[in-house]
């Protein structure tokens, strides 16, 4: 009797609310109605989304490698060239030397004397040694013109200088000079036109060129080559400016092959994380804040889904429940009711509450004395909120 009475008193408390069942506290309330197939696709999206999300964090994730030639040595290369002219005794030049980037006279030119230098150094994990050879030749050529286009004729060289680049611990060069008058490959020209009958186009140059060693112990031996050039007046011209090839700049490197490691692609990872979130949201948010319509919304949804369908051809009133005419004919399905209502020129009517739903689940078509009807039939089970409208195409 007393546990009746506290019964009765607890429940007075509660303001006359029915008493929690255990486990009901601190549970979120849902707050949306959706249909059983709407909530089964949504958790079926984020289920996707959830899969999709831990392939692409794993795949990004997974560690990948690559070969890669890593330098161990690494040198730049360097060959360049300077001249001046040193001119005869003469009246009308008081210095003894022209430097470059003059004109000339080869009639006063005693000799040109040209400074040639060559670098390669390094740096890296080996302990490389770099030696080499060079050489300074005179080089004659013959061309000929045809078609506007230089044929060569002929090609010799005559060596001037040769020598060695000494061996150095990640670095060697060298400096050397040599002079050179006119008149000795002057000559030479001479000796080759004699021999073969005919003048053609002459161009005569210096030629400084040779080849680095680069060895490093547990490595092939690597070798780079250079060859600078500067043009030499000829007979042909009384005047003469001396043209130099571009200074060589080259590098290079002592390298192996070697497994690296390649990091993970920027942003990629956030986005993997971002569809795991979204996932996991989509599926808390549905499990816990939506839920199945009970009996009475089911109806309601089931309306609101035939107005969706049929409502724009429906004229709606707010007049209250309408009272059936006599001689009312009820017809099987709204498809039928509306092609009546085209051949007869004559709207399909509907009263609907302050929800907007139907009256009766009744649409009426008046036709002067004659009325025809539909009623939506009643649900008899939730399958009905997806199935709006099925029914009345598989009465046809």
């Amino acid at each position: 009797m007393n546990k009746e009475l506290d019964s009765v008193v607890k429940h007075s408390e509660n303001g006359g609310a029915a008493p929690k069942k255990e486990g009901e506290e601190g549970r979120i309330k849902p707050i949306l109605v959706w249909s059983m197939r709407k909530r089964m696709g949504v958790l079926a999206l984020s289920a996707v989304l959830l899969l999709v999300g831990i392939s692409l964090l794993l795949a990004f994730l997974e560690k990948k490698t690559k070969e890669e030639d890593v330098p161990l040595f690494s040198y730049e290369l360097s060959a360049d060239s300077e001249y001046r002219v040193h001119l005869k005794e003469n009246s009308l030049y008081p210095e003894e030397w022209l430097e470059a980037d003059r004109v000339y006279s080869a009639k006063l030119t005693d000799y040109i004397e040209a400074g040639f230098h060559t670098k390669l150094s390094g740096a890296g994990e080996l302990n490389a040694i770099v030696h080499g050879n060079y050489s300074i030749s005179t080089v004659l050529e013959g061309s000929y013109l045809v078609n506007e286009e230089k044929k060569q004729v002929y090609m010799k060289s005559y060596p001037i200088k040769e020598g060695e680049i000494p061996a150095g611990a990640g670095a060697s060069g060298i400096d050397d000079t040599v002079q050179i008058r006119p008149e000795e490959y002057m000559g030479h020209f001479a000796e080759i036109e004699n021999e073969i009958g005919g003048s053609p186009e002459k161009e005569a140059y210096l030629l400084f060129s040779g080849s680095y060693q680069i060895e490093a112990e547990g490595q092939e031996p690597k070798t780079e080559e250079f060859s600078e050039k500067l043009n030499l007046p000829n007979a042909d011209s009384a005047l003469y400016m001396i043209k130099k090839s571009e200074p060589v700049q080259n590098g290079g490197a002592l390298s192996e092959t070697r497994t690296v490691e390649v990091p993970p692609e920027k942003g990629r990872t956030p986005l993997a994380l971002l569809l795991i979130l979204l996932s996991v949201g989509l599926g808390l948010f549905t499990f816990y804040l939506t839920r199945d319509p009970d009996e009475g919304e089911v109806e309601e949804l089931r309306l609101r889904a035939f107005l969706r369908k049929y409502g724009s051809r429906i004229v709606m009133l707010r007049s209250g429940e309408e009272e059936l005419p006599r001689g009312l004919s009820y017809l099987r399905d709204m498809d039928s009711l509306l092609l009546l209502s085209e051949e007869l020129r004559q709207p399909v009517t509907c009263s609907i509450d302050e929800r907007g739903l139907p009256l009766g689940r009744r649409f009426l078509l008046r036709n002067g004395e004659e009325s025809y009807c539909y009623e939506i039939p009643e649900a008899s089970t939730t399958k009905g909120v997806e199935d709006i409208g099925k029914k009345e195409q598989e009465s046809h």
